[in-house]
């Protein structure tokens, strides 16, 4: 919403004809006065429409700032969609809009507050005060700060206004260290050792709420070189190019979680892109969790853009038929998600605006079945981020009252992760969970991403008419868990980029877990005559998923070639020459340990049970070099 503040010394208006053919007749066509007030002129944009609720209260503070400001308690409120050029509200949002700020103003008695009516053409006169406050302009979005004063919720017409956020921020919290051995300590209090460095920079972190990144993080110059990820120029920022090699480690992280899964239990669904505004359960849940969304206009209608999978997940449960027999169900999508962070806080790989999310949700009937799933999914956490080979650090947040009952159960998962972790306990709770933990990865910058994590919702079922039948045919609402295993599946690439580049500043080999590396292994044949060896070795190697390229660059050098390969972090590179051919023995170069040598049979059955536990993914990209097209890799 844009707002253009007119401090005046007089002003009046005279309604002409219609601007909207909708509009109601209006029985008041003028309107003037002689004593000073503040005219503020209102253009609504099409970002409001996700929250009137939010930007109507955020505008009324506003005012309210001003006319204190210059002592003025006569205030006008004028429609006026020409101060913005692009993308305005439509009408019905933005009059919905201006009645919940006229609404607004009800209690606000020391105020005389008037409005202008909404959808005519109008003439205007005033006379413009001219001091240093006389003319002012806000932009108001919902991540605005007016003042520290929040309304009560019987200020406005919708009582599910009071946000989580508002109620996060008056909820009262404290942070503890909560040790191996039980101990609870107030972070405050607590003498971290030297071999938990990262743990106190988490710590900081989370206790500083300081989420803006001043600096470019390392891991954007490694994912250039090592041509995973760039920039697209095309699209809104944060919104990245997943390049073929970056594709390879994106779909095998996707693909690992998607087997778990399965394995687990889980029905996979693909749900829509996005949703509507006007949806009796997303508007509440909208109201109540308000994000900040991307819009996608259609006809008259304007929807959101999913953050996450919840939505299409909830409304494809609340048309499900459930059994008490059939739970605990579990219900899984790999979907890729919006959220249009503010420019301040995009950083990368690390927070960005266009991400993917492989979320489950399991519901189920009763706290002891939650927390049976919650555990499960827990150690199923555990078990990715040591595929990925990632050092975690271990959050719980959690209400008071649960904690003091179930702390035993929490400590035993804890000891699972071998490290002491950071308890956050709330006296009230303020969102939608009882409890949630958070696996997080601490960058090079001291900054902390969450990954993996799981939530007891207490709210949703309810709010999307979820809805099981118990044994004696009673229809129940259900607790539902939110979980993600990897967590974001770019900020799982962004983790190990980062934690390749504390290798590097330690003057260590960096290098990422086999499994997901884009090529597993690329063959440098010296000449002509050794190419027809290395394609019946690809052949035999991607018989057991492996990863091949073939270096037939013969013009170059294979000393440059080698080179080439090191620089993508290739992790194993082999020459072919005569003597291969003839001893049918193979050299390997494996990053980061001495040349060694083994049979062609051993060195096919080694890399088998290497990658044996793993799904098979291809290349993204011709084996061949000669066939590859150069993305961002600076030669």
């Amino acid at each position: 919403m844009q707002l253009l503040l007119i401090h005046s010394d007089h002003f009046s208006w005279e309604a002409k004809d219609k601007a909207l053919k909708d509009i109601s007749d209006i029985t008041e066509k003028f309107f003037s006065t002689k004593d000073s007030i503040l005219v503020v002129f209102v253009s609504v944009e099409q970002s409001d429409e996700g929250s009137p609720a939010i930007i109507s209260k955020k505008a009324v503070l506003a005012i309210i700032e001003s006319a204190n400001d210059i002592k003025e308690k006569n205030i006008m409120i004028y429609p006026f969609v020409h101060l913005i050029t692009e993308n305005p509200g439509k009408p019905q949002v933005a009059r919905n809009i201006l009645s919940k700020m006229l609404k607004g103003f009800e209690k606000k008695t020391e105020f005389t507050v008037y409005s202008s009516p909404f959808g005519y053409y109008k003439a205007f006169t005033l006379a413009n005060k001219g001091h240093p406050l006389a003319e002012r302009s806000k932009r108001i979005t919902i991540d605005s700060v007016v003042e520290k004063e929040v309304p009560t919720d019987d200020e406005y017409s919708d009582k599910e206004d009071l946000t989580a956020i508002k109620a996060e921020e008056q909820s009262s919290a404290e942070f503890f260290i909560l040790t191996q051995k039980g101990d609870l300590i107030k972070t405050s209090d607590y003498r971290f050792p030297k071999k938990e460095k990262q743990f106190k920079k988490f710590i900081k972190y989370e206790t500083n709420k300081d989420r803006t990144s001043l600096e470019p993080p390392p891991h954007i110059a490694l994912m250039k070189q090592l041509e995973l990820v760039d920039y697209e120029q095309g699209t809104d920022p944060g919104n990245f190019r997943i390049l073929p090699r970056g594709l390879v480690i994106k779909n095998a992280i996707e693909e690992y979680t998607k087997q778990m899964l399965i394995d687990y239990g889980a029905h996979i669904i693909e749900s829509p892109l996005f949703y509507d505004f006007e949806h009796p359960a997303l508007k509440k849940y909208l109201n109540r969790f308000p994000a900040r969304q991307y819009v996608v206009e259609s006809g008259h209608k304007n929807y959101f853009m999913r953050f996450s999978a919840c939505f299409g997940q909830f409304l494809t449960l609340s048309q499900s038929t459930i059994s008490y027999k059939n739970l605990p169900v579990k219900i899984f999508e790999l979907a890729k998600s919006f959220r249009r962070e503010q420019s301040g806080e995009i950083s990368g790989l690390r927070r960005l605006r266009g991400f993917t999310m492989p979320d489950i949700h399991t519901v189920c009937s009763d706290i002891p079945m939650s927390k049976k799933a919650f555990r499960e999914q827990y150690e199923m956490s555990l078990q990715m981020m040591n595929e990925l080979e990632l050092d975690i650090e271990v959050a719980f947040r959690v209400q008071k009252n649960f904690f003091d009952e179930h702390k035993d159960w929490i400590l035993d998962m804890v000891k699972l992760s071998k490290k002491n972790c950071l308890l956050e306990i709330y006296e009230e709770r303020y969102a939608y969970f009882i409890l949630k933990f958070e696996f997080n990865f601490v960058d090079t910058q001291g900054k902390a991403a969450a990954l993996s994590t799981v939530q007891i919702d207490v709210e949703n079922g309810e709010r999307f008419e979820i809805r099981y039948v118990d044994e004696s045919g009673k229809e129940q609402y259900p607790y539902i868990l939110h979980c993600s295993i990897p967590g974001s599946v770019e900020r799982d690439i962004y983790a190990l980029l980062e934690k390749a580049s504390a290798q590097i500043n330690k003057k260590e080999i960096p290098i990422l877990p086999f499994w997901v590396s884009p090529v597993h292994t690329r063959l440098i044949p010296i000449g002509e005559k050794h190419l027809g060896y290395c394609q019946q070795l690809r052949k035999s190697l991607e018989s057991i998923n492996v990863r091949v390229e073939i270096d037939n660059r013969l013009g170059e050098r294979v000393a440059k070639r080698i080179r080439a390969a090191e620089l993508l972090w290739i992790p194993m590179l082999l020459v072919i020459g005569d003597k291969e051919l003839d001893s049918n023995e193979l050299t390997i170069r494996e990053r980061g340990t001495e040349e060694y040598q083994k049979s062609k049979h051993d060195f096919v059955s080694e890399l088998g049970r290497k990658l044996d536990r793993y799904p098979s993914i291809r290349l993204n990209h011709p084996p061949k070099l000669s066939d590859q097209i150069i993305f961002s890799r600076k030669q």
